[in-house]
Order: structure tokens, then C-alpha cells, then sequence
């Protein structure tokens, strides 16, 4: 049920409560919907190697919401928990710390990964 009330200053209100109130619970429900609190401590994406184009990721359907992005390390994180799966089989420190010395993103399209069609 919806009512504005005049006055000084109009104030609607729904179901007894402000509209500052209700656009204050629905910000913090969207704050705490993103700051998702699943354990990133490490990514696994099964065996990449064994699509299409080996670690080369050519098919869009390998890397859902990533591919065609070129900012790969604004969800990958290179200094926590890239390259940690149990199907990498490298010195994944001293790897990332490549990543993270040579251009980030750039090291790992260019690099490994391919242009992940961007």
C-alpha cells in the first residue's frame, strides 16, 4: 500500500516504511549479493588443455563471461590463486610472478592463452 504524505517535504511511503528506507535495505541487500563470500582461494576450470585450441582459448563457450575481454586479471587474480587447479602442471609462483613482471593481461594473451577474442 502506497502513500505520499504532504508537507514540508512529500514523502512517499509503501507498507509504513519511507522510501529512504526501502532504497537503503535494497542497497545493502546488493551490497551483500556482490560481495559474494564463496572461497576464492583457488580457481579450477577443469583441464583446459583438452578444448579445441589446448590453452589457447578460441572457443567462446571456454571461457563463459570472459571471452572477448582482454582485462583478464580483473577476475583472475595472479598473485592469490591463478593457476593453482590440480591440472596445472607448472611452478605456478614463479609463473604468476612472469605475469605480474610482464605486463599482466598483455603476458597472458599473448603468451599462453591467445587473444581470448578480443
Amino acid at each position: 500500500m502506497m502513500r505520499v504524505i504532504q508537507g514540508r517535504s512529500a514523502r512517499i511511503v509503501i507498507w509504513g516504511i519511507d522510501m529512504k528506507t526501502h532504497l537503503l535495505i535494497f542497497g545493502t541487500f546488493l551490497l551483500l549479493v556482490a560481495c559474494d563470500q564463496t572461497n576464492r582461494d583457488l580457481e579450477s576450470y577443469g583441464d583446459i588443455a583438452a578444448g579445441s585450441g589446448g590453452i589457447t582459448l578460441i572457443n567462446p563457450a571456454e571461457h563463459m563471461g570472459g571471452y572477448g575481454r582482454g582485462a583478464c586479471l580483473m577476475c583472475h587474480n595472479a598473485a592469490l590463486n591463478l593457476h593453482r587447479g590440480p591440472n596445472s602442471l607448472i611452478n605456478v609462483d614463479a609463473l604468476n610472478q612472469q605475469i605480474r613482471d610482464n605486463g599482466g593481461d598483455a603476458y597472458c594473451l599473448v603468451r599462453c592463452h591467445g587473444p581470448n577474442g578480443t
